[in-house]
């Protein structure tokens, strides 16, 4: 069933292909737990959006499984001894959590995540395979002539890894093509960094036309900011947090329109993006700002049109299954 921003759905843990072709996240509490809230005798559904922050877990409990929602309770217990940190009664065995907290009792089950819509949708005919897991022909570094220092990794992907004579370094990689008007089809999957918070916690980002960046990020349970998970940087919030947690494998998938120029070379009409996050539509037909772009980002110019880069920020976020469609 679809919520605000997250589509999930109630049942077993994934096993098998399917499990594989998804992924599995890496511990047995982060993501979305749903059930009853009580409080005075009167009972209401509950949800709660569980993120794991180095030793403890953090519990946020809202009316709706919306994370933009002001919390009605919130807590955190210990990941080794699953106890919490607040005095409070709290119960936590396998998929089920009770307990008390505020004068409000509450019981919890697990929810399941729903694979996007769009996750292993296939190239069609007319488009351009840009990384099928087979080889990285249609890439190069977007840092001069290097060597993509990426590396391939099982399961048909590349995983963000610059290196350059075995020292890392940050690598950045692009389209070998440039495109107009597209529309780009991109899986990627987070990893789990619960010692890291904000812009340190799997960041990476596809930039269209080299420019207006699609943000990649591990903002799981948090509001969905600009440069959050889903906002395209500096320039718009997404319209709900649609980022599932690290560990499965998420969708982009993005319509976008090329900035037009007349005969003098003046640009008429800004670049134009729409933009959905693992089904969920958060950017319709949105106007690129050029104006609002770091400077460092901006020094590319625009034109009619560009490569995608995808961002090394630093991070092992995986990617897979991309392919551009020109329009």
């Amino acid at each position: 069933m679809k919520f605000i921003g997250i589509m999930v759905a109630l049942g077993a843990v994934l096993t098998g292909a399917y499990a594989t072709e998804f992924g599995t996240v890496p511990d047995s509490y982060t993501g979305i737990w749903s059930g009853r809230w009580t409080v005075a005798g009167k009972s209401s559904e509950v949800h709660a959006h569980v993120v794991r922050y180095k030793d403890r877990y953090e519990v946020k409990l809202r009316p709706k499984p919306d994370s933009r929602l002001k919390p009605l309770a919130g807590f955190h217990f210990l990941a080794e001894t699953l106890k919490p940190v607040e005095s409070m009664e709290l119960n936590i065995l396998d998929d089920a959590m009770s307990g008390t907290v505020n004068g409000a009792e509450f019981d919890l089950k697990r929810v399941n995540f729903k694979p996007s819509p769009t996750l292993g949708k296939k190239a069609p005919e007319d488009a351009v395979v840009i990384f099928d897991g087979s080889g990285v022909d249609a890439l190069k570094s977007a840092i001069g002539k290097r060597e993509i220092g990426w590396k391939l990794v099982e399961g048909g992907a590349i995983e963000v890894s610059g290196k350059d004579k075995g020292k890392k370094f940050k690598q950045d990689i692009r389209t070998r093509a440039e495109f107009g008007d597209y529309e780009l089809h991109a899986e990627f999957k987070l990893p789990y960094m619960v010692d890291q918070v904000g812009q340190q916690r799997a960041n990476s980002g596809i930039f269209h036309y080299g420019l207006y960046e699609t943000q990649v990020l591990d903002s799981f349970g948090l509001y969905g900011k600009y440069d959050e998970a889903g906002g395209i940087y500096k320039i718009r919030e997404p319209d709900s947090n649609a980022v599932y947690p690290p560990g499965l494998w998420q969708t982009y998938d993005v319509i976008a329109r090329a900035a037009r120029f007349d005969a003098q070379g003046k640009k008429i009409k800004d670049v134009r993006l729409t933009v959905r996050l693992n089904g969920v539509l958060i950017h319709e037909d949105v106007a690129g700002d050029f104006s609002k772009l770091t400077k460092r980002t901006a020094a590319r110019g625009e034109h009619p049109t560009g490569p995608i880069i995808f961002q090394d920020h630093a991070n092992p976020v995986q990617y897979r299954n991309i392919w551009v469609r020109p329009l």
